[in-house]
């Protein structure tokens, strides 16, 4: 499952979070307790589930999110694309110390400076791509 996959996965998540939250914060009506001591019940029933299935919807939410520490920067290289580096020294090489990756695309989606910046500080990932722009 890729990290696109997986924080889609966590936006559907929170919006079950969401929805019981809401269900949750409505109050009974007051007409309910006029009625029948029957209705009173199931309303009480139905809560009990509702917080039951908030809870197993924030542990499920906490599980993805924890999934996602193994991506701590977020991509994942097979979809990142017009990956462009700078400052490549030929006189450095092979070394290539202060070369950096100056601009790419994630899911056709131009990365802001931040991410590059995310992207640059593993530079192992850093001297691939330039290998794979020079060769």
């Amino acid at each position: 499952m890729t990290v696109h996959d997986r924080l889609s996965k966590l936006e559907d998540i929170q919006y079950n979070i969401d929805h019981y939250e809401k269900r949750l914060s409505d109050q009974m009506p007051a007409i309910y307790n006029q009625l029948s001591k029957w209705i009173v019940d199931k309303w009480n029933h139905d809560r009990e589930i509702q917080l039951k299935c908030l809870a197993y919807w924030k542990r499920r939410y906490n599980r993805e999110q924890k999934q996602l520490e193994y991506y701590p920067d977020l991509f994942d290289p097979k979809h990142l694309d017009n990956i462009w580096i700078d400052d490549i020294d030929f006189k450095d090489a092979p070394d290539f110390v202060d070369a950096y990756i100056s601009q790419a695309y994630y899911y056709g989606t131009k990365l802001t400076e931040q991410q590059l910046d995310t992207l640059n500080e593993d530079s192992d990932f850093v001297y691939d791509c330039l290998q794979t722009q020079l060769y």
